[in-house]
Parts: structure tokens; C-alpha cells; sequence
């Protein structure tokens, strides 16, 4: 029984005497709009890198399809490259000015009309080649960036390997005509 007695007396001398502390609540901040996710814009598609030896153009492409984004962006670029290596601009302004007065007051009216057309008509931008790509998914959607390096040294050489084989097309023609030419007659 002493023994009980002691070992409660120390039960109670290590309980502690101070309060439990407070428990607040919880602070509940207000949620502001959801945050959408963003696109991150390469560094490389506003800065577009220039060579003596080289011409590079950018293009983009938002599609739900991964490959569709990835096909329109590269012919975004490859029309872009086609414009910087030939495209033609006619440009047109007209200028309308009026001024009228009465008493003391002048009044001025301007009218201005511009029209511009660029024209981007068959432009061989064969040998080009994909320098950079980078497709992000946002949303459900994949949004793809594409930088186009054209050689001019690779695409001269493309053309002379065309102008190499233009005659054997040539000849290939030529054969062909002769030959329908004498089934004809032999029908006959």
C-alpha cells in the first residue's frame, strides 16, 4: 500500500501544472482566381540567331494533336523562311485631307487608306533543317516552337544535285513521247 501511495504521488508530481496551450483555428486565406499555367516563350524564338552562312526562321502551332502542332509549326517557319528568301510587298497609300473654315474656326479632316499585299509565290526552301523544338503542354492543348536554320551552302548544293539530274528527267521524257509516238503508228 505505501508502495501504491508512492508511485501515485510521483504520477502526480510529473503531471504538468501549466494550461494547455490555446488552439486556434485555423486562418483561412481567400483563394484568388485559379492561376492558369502559362506558356514559356523560348529565348530563342524572339531572338532569333543570325549567321552570314545561315538564315533561320521561327514559327508556332497550338493544336490538341502532338504531331499536328509539331506539322504546323514547322510550316509556319518554312513559310516564314520562304518569305525572307522571296517574297514581293506592293504597298498602296492614300491620303485624303480636307479643311474647311468658318468665322474664325478652321477645321481639319485627314482620311487614311493603306492596303499592303505580300505575296509569297513558289519558294524552293528545300535542305532546311529543325536547329531547335520545343513543345509544352498546356491546358489539354500542346503549343510548339520551331527554329529553322537554312543553309545556304546546303541549299546550293541541293539545287545543283537538281540541276545534275533535270537532263536525265529530260531524256526520260523525251523516251517516253518517242515511244507512245510508235505505238501510235503501229496501231494505225
Amino acid at each position: 500500500m505505501i508502495i501504491s501511495a508512492i508511485v501515485i504521488c510521483s504520477l502526480v508530481g510529473c503531471a504538468s501544472t501549466n494550461k494547455p496551450a490555446e488552439i486556434k483555428p485555423a486562418e483561412i486565406k481567400p483563394a484568388g482566381p485559379p492561376q492558369k499555367p502559362t506558356v514559356s516563350i523560348p529565348y530563342w524564338y524572339n531572338q532569333t540567331p543570325g549567321s552570314e552562312d545561315s538564315l533561320y526562321a521561327v514559327g508556332t502551332a497550338v493544336s490538341r494533336d502532338l504531331q499536328l502542332s509539331q506539322d504546323m509549326a514547322i510550316l509556319n517557319a518554312k513559310t516564314n523562311l520562304a518569305d525572307r528568301l522571296n517574297s514581293r510587298v506592293r504597298s498602296q497609300t492614300k491620303i485624303y485631307s480636307n479643311q474647311s473654315s468658318a468665322g474664325d474656326s478652321v477645321s481639319n479632316s485627314q482620311k487614311l487608306e493603306r492596303a499592303v499585299k505580300n505575296t509569297v509565290t513558289d519558294v524552293d526552301v528545300a535542305g532546311y533543317v529543325v536547329a531547335k523544338s520545343e513543345t509544352q503542354q498546356v491546358d489539354g492543348v500542346f503549343r510548339t516552337f520551331v527554329l529553322l536554320e537554312y543553309s545556304r551552302e546546303r541549299s546550293a548544293n541541293l539545287i545543283m544535285d537538281r540541276i545534275r539530274v533535270q537532263p536525265n528527267r529530260d531524256l526520260n521524257v523525251s523516251a517516253d513521247r518517242a515511244f507512245k509516238e510508235l505505238d501510235e503508228v503501229k496501231s494505225q
